[in-house]
């Protein structure tokens, strides 16, 4: 599972990445955090007509009593909520990496994932919009898929990080749905870095650049 992610990039750099050329009129300015967690709110990448627009959006989708932050690969076809989603609501869900833990024993241990180039991806995410019930308009949840076996090291799933040449295709209305499932893989391990990082990110009140710098093992001094 992932659950939480980090996003330094500017609305200029967003705009310019994803080619926005619209935004929703409740856009927040900015978006920048080391530490985004569930049901904050955080930027989406949505098709408009023939263009992009950049959305807010809470990070959590309702199915029925349950808000969920994660939506498997190989369980969007049995789920027909997830699957509405994915054939009419599809997102691009803006990131610079991602947290997971490494569980030993009764102990878990923060690592950060990232490419090796540093750059902005995305997550492949699907959307819903909310009723008049709720005080948030847009809802969403990032896909998860089987790890690489970089962040196997670590743990069983991975979010899904959309190439940057299949971003697009993700987003267009008219994507058959074979070639969308063919996209809900791992990404390359040999292009992403891993390493660990201080317990403070445990805490969602902690937001400090500090959260990414690579935790020193006390053995290389031995």
């Amino acid at each position: 599972m992932c659950g939480r992610f980090t996003l330094l990039a500017r609305l200029a750099a967003l705009k310019d990445r994803f080619d926005i050329q619209e935004l929703a009129p409740d856009y927040s300015p900015e978006f920048n955090s080391y530490n985004i967690a569930p049901t904050q709110v955080i930027p989406a990448v949505v098709s408009s007509n023939v263009s992009n627009k950049l959305i807010s959006m809470k990070w959590t989708y309702v199915i029925g009593d349950y808000n969920v932050i994660n939506a498997r690969s190989d369980k969007i076809k049995e789920n027909k909520t997830y699957y509405k989603s994915l054939v009419s609501n599809r997102c691009l869900i803006p990131a610079d990496g991602f947290y997971e833990w490494k569980t030993i024993g009764t102990n878990k241990f923060p690592y950060y994932i990232r490419l090796k180039s540093k750059k902005t991806f995305c997550f492949g995410g699907f959307y819903q919009e909310t009723s008049a019930n709720f005080d948030y308009k847009y809802g969403g949840t990032l896909i998860t898929t089987e790890p690489n076996s970089l962040v196997n090291e670590i743990h069983n799933r991975m979010p899904v990080i959309l190439h940057r040449n299949s971003e697009s295709e993700w987003l267009a209305p008219d994507t058959p749905e074979e070639n969308l499932l063919e996209m809900l893989v791992p990404y390359s391990s040999d292009q992403m870095e891993m390493f660990q990082v201080s317990k403070r990110v445990n805490s969602v009140v902690n937001t400090t650049p500090d959260l990414i710098k690579p935790k020193i093992s006390l053995s290389k001094f031995l």
